[in-house]
C-alpha cells in the first residue's frame, strides 16, 4: 500500500499543528528554566524555526490559515535555539533495516522522507555535530561524550 506525501511529511490539521507549537514551546521554557538552575538537559529532539522541517511549524505560509501560521511560526521563533547539537546519521539502507526490526515499524517512504528532513535540521548560531549511528552503541555513546566533555574547550 502507498502513502500520500501529505502522510509521509506527517501535516495534521493547522489546529493540531498550533496545538504541538503550543507544547513545544512550553516544554522549551520548562528546561530552559531548570538549565538557569544548573541542570544539563539532554533530549532527542528540538524545535525548527523552518517551516516545514522536522519539528517546527508545519502551516504553509501560503495556505488558507494565514493567522494559524502567524500564530504558529510566532510560537517556534519564541522558542531559544540549544547550546549543543547533534544529528544521529547512518545509511539509509541500514536505517530502513533497522526500521524493520522495530515493533512498530513505519512505511518505508515515511521513513526516507524523514531522513531526508533531517538532513536539512539547521539552526542559527550553532553547528550541528554528525554522529555516525552505524557503529556500534559503545563508540556512538563514547563519540557523543566526546563531543559534550569538549564543547566551549577549543
Amino acid at each position: 500500500s502507498s502513502i500520500s506525501n501529505k502522510d509521509s511529511q506527517n501535516i495534521p490539521h493547522p489546529l493540531v499543528c498550533i496545538l504541538d507549537s503550543i507544547d513545544r514551546k512550553h516544554a522549551i521554557l520548562k528546561i530552559v528554566r531548570l538549565k538557569m538552575q544548573g541542570a544539563i538537559i539532554l533530549t532527542d529532539r528540538y524545535p525548527l524555526k523552518k517551516v516545514g522541517g522536522l519539528d517546527g511549524p508545519r502551516i504553509p505560509v501560503n495556505h488558507n490559515y494565514r493567522l494559524l501560521h502567524k500564530y504558529e511560526i510566532n510560537n517556534y521563533l519564541s522558542i531559544i535555539e540549544p547550546d549543543l547539537a547533534f544529528r544521529m546519521v547512518a545509511d539509509l539502507n541500514l536505517t530502513l533495516r533497522r526500521n524493520k526490526l522495530r515493533n512498530n515499524p513505519e512505511p518505508d517512504e515515511f521513513v526516507r522522507n524523514r531522513y531526508l528532513l533531517a538532513k536539512e535540521i539547521s539552526f542559527n548560531n550553532i553547528d550541528i555535530i554528525d554522529i555516525d549511528t552505524s557503529k556500534n552503541l559503545e563508540d556512538t555513546i563514547s563519540n557523543v561524550k566526546n563531543h559534550i566533555w569538549n564543547h566551549n574547550n577549543p
